[in-house]
């Protein structure tokens, strides 16, 4: 299977797509599946979580919402937590692979506390709301400012960690490992 062209080798590879090396299927002989249940990591979601509930729940006491208005604690957190997931995100991969202290990183804070922070039940739930307290310009308007704010900070962030690992002179590429295991300067 011929490997398509890379659009960007500055990032590393990723484990599921085939590769010269890396052949994709089940585990067979002489290949064992990591397991995803580990005690560490679901410890790092658990705390990332709770901190991620907690500063929402914070938010939620600073900024409460009356019937029928703009759902302000919702809006922040699910913007900030675009933001720094796409920072986050974004600056891993550019850090390396997927392991070590960068995956207990993404764990602790981007699937724990972000998952913690942000929250689509809510937004769901307020959109409702709103509908049904008469508001359906307000829903509306709400929905498509989330979505698209959402969007747009995830860029921003990305573009944070982009321009920050520049800056720390790594260039476009930085020192990492292309598909075929070579390092990219």
């Amino acid at each position: 299977m011929p490997e398509s062209s890379d659009i960007h080798p500055e990032l590393p590879f990723d484990p599921d797509v085939p590769g010269p090396d890396r052949p994709v299927g089940p585990p067979g002989p002489g290949r064992r599946k990591k397991s995803q249940f580990n005690p560490l990591f679901i410890g790092l979601i658990f705390l990332g979580g709770a901190a991620g509930s907690v500063v929402r729940y914070a938010v939620s006491r600073a900024l409460p919402t009356a019937m029928g208005r703009w759902p302000t604690a919702t809006f922040v957190v699910n913007l900030v937590g675009a933001l720094v997931l796409g920072t986050l995100l974004e600056a891993l991969a550019r850090s390396g692979s997927d392991d070590g202290w960068r995956l207990r990183c993404r764990l602790l804070i981007g699937t724990g506390f972000c998952g913690g922070l942000t929250t689509y039940s809510t937004f769901a739930v307020e959109l409702d709301l709103l509908v049904r307290h008469g508001s359906a310009s307000l829903a509306l308007a709400y929905a498509v400012a989330s979505l698209v704010g959402g969007a747009v900070c995830t860029a921003a962030g990305i573009a944070l960690a982009a321009a920050h690992h520049r800056q720390q002179g790594h260039g476009r590429r930085g020192d990492q490992r292309h598909r075929s295991g070579r390092v990219v300067p």
